[in-house]
């Protein structure tokens, strides 16, 4: 039988293999909606993990800030 991961594994993982991880991303690839949450709680468990705010456009033309989370070495 094949054990799922946990999501927050699946933030851990992405991070790991590819750097970067947005909520938009997080929500597209995973269906996570609580990053934030999932972010935190690595860091309690030490790993070192940037924000880093970016200015987007939404749909509307509208501009906003995401944040870009990075796993650091």
């Amino acid at each position: 039988m094949e054990q799922q991961q946990t999501q927050k594994a699946l933030v851990l993982g992405h991070l790991r293999q590819y750097g970067t991880l947005t909520s938009m991303q997080a929500i597209l690839y995973f269906s996570i909606t609580r990053l934030s949450h999932y972010i935190y709680q690595l860091r309690r468990e030490g790993y070192k993990i940037k924000s880093v705010n970016t200015r987007v456009k939404t749909k509307q033309g509208q501009l906003t800030t995401i944040a870009t989370y990075t796993l650091e070495a």
